[in-house]
């Protein structure tokens, strides 16, 4: 297959928001009891659901802020089966999330309208912890998730729990977002990563060290970007709002070494192919 067409099909797998991977994730090792599970499991993959309040400024290369977002995790999984509940004691006796913030400016299609497809400049974000049930000294409250609205310019923001703990934290390698055709959205990030000691290395406990690198994808329907609010046609806008709820996806990790240059440009190839795919349909 002509190799323009291979960096193409990448491209389009990541404006989608399907996560490529040549092989199988990476397996990692979690250990619960801290957070008041019972046990070890293993798994390559956790999904979840995500929320965050665009604010959109179209000077210059209009750029896209979201200054609060969560993703709430919802499940693992290993070699594509699931890891149930009462193994992984996820939403029994504790809750696993992140919090981040990015910004991004807009390199292809319109502002506002899909297709379009946006660079991220910054990605930073932290992996939480928090038991909610059973006992031991980490036990406290529930963690509630606000979701994002345009309207009344509601950030997605978390109300922790009264003893969350900060497992690690990672920040921007590369990435794309945007808004597909359909009127979604979209997000595929590659990011640092580094557990949290002790807390971090309590949980995510193989390999040791853990993998230093996180990869993340995040899309929705129609449905989850519809909200939108202050004025988003006019050059500058004023007060542009998007709400992204209803975003489902997945994270995993990779690397157990700093990776070098090479391997860093490699990674990134899905995101190259887009722009050649929008060069093959003008030949």
């Amino acid at each position: 297959m002509n190799k323009k067409i291979i960096l193409a099909i990448l491209g389009m797998l990541g404006v989608l928001g399907i996560p490529f991977q040549a092989t199988a994730a990476p397996v990692f090792t979690v250990n619960p009891t801290q957070l008041g599970g019972s046990g070890t499991f293993n798994a390559d993959l956790m999904s979840g659901i995500s929320s965050e309040l665009l604010h959109v400024d179209s000077t210059a290369l209009s750029q896209y802020t979201a200054t609060s977002g969560w993703i709430q995790f919802q499940g693992f999984s290993n070699g594509g089966v699931a890891v149930f509940p009462g193994v992984s004691n996820l939403l029994i006796t504790y809750q696993l999330y992140a919090t981040f913030n990015f910004s991004a400016h807009l390199v292809g299609g319109g502002p506002l309208t899909g297709p379009n497809t946006q660079v991220l400049d910054t990605l930073n974000f932290t992996f939480w912890g928090n038991q909610f049930a059973g006992g031991g000294p980490n036990a406290g409250t529930i963690a509630t998730f606000i979701q994002a609205d345009a309207a009344s310019s509601t950030d997605a923001t978390v109300i922790q729990g009264s003893k969350d703990i900060k497992l690690g934290s990672g920040s921007l390698i590369s990435g794309v977002a945007g808004l597909d055709g359909l009127g979604g959205a979209f997000i595929n990030t590659v990011t640092t990563y580094a557990n949290t000691n002790p807390a971090g290395n309590g949980f995510f406990v193989a390999p040791d060290p853990f993998y230093n690198l996180a990869f993340q994808a995040f899309n929705n329907t129609l449905q989850g970007t519809l909200d939108q609010q202050g004025d988003c046609t006019s050059s500058p806008t004023s007060n542009c709002r998007i709400a992204i709820t209803q975003a489902v996806g997945a994270n995993d990790f990779g690397q157990t070494q700093v990776p070098e240059p090479f391997t860093l440009t490699l990674l990134g190839m899905g995101l190259v192919g887009a722009g050649v795919s929008r060069r093959l349909r003008k030949v």
